[in-house]
């Protein structure tokens, strides 16, 4: 089975893309790389996280965001580094 790759960690292959897209509909959900900036809530604090390069499945047709178990990842050692290392 193939694997991709997210931030140099091996992935397992998932459905191909394109997929449908949730809000509209049409098959144009692709897997983009955004810029991304979350709040989370870590051990009772919020946390606020930048992502400069999020692999997320996007629609390219409304722009809708399709969480996935490999987006999700990314967002969780995003805020796990910003806990580890807060800002003064």
């Amino acid at each position: 089975m193939p694997e991709s790759q997210i931030n140099g960690t091996p992935q397992p292959a998932a459905r191909p893309f394109p997929w449908i897209c949730p809000q509209c509909r049409k098959k144009e959900v692709r897997r983009a790389s955004i810029a991304y900036r979350t709040e989370r809530l870590h051990e009772g604090r919020l946390i606020a996280v930048d992502i400069p390069n999020l692999g997320i499945p996007q629609c390219a047709s409304c722009g809708e965001l399709v969480f996935d178990i490999a987006a999700d990842e990314q967002i969780l050692e995003a805020v796990n580094t910003a806990a580890a290392n807060p800002v003064l």
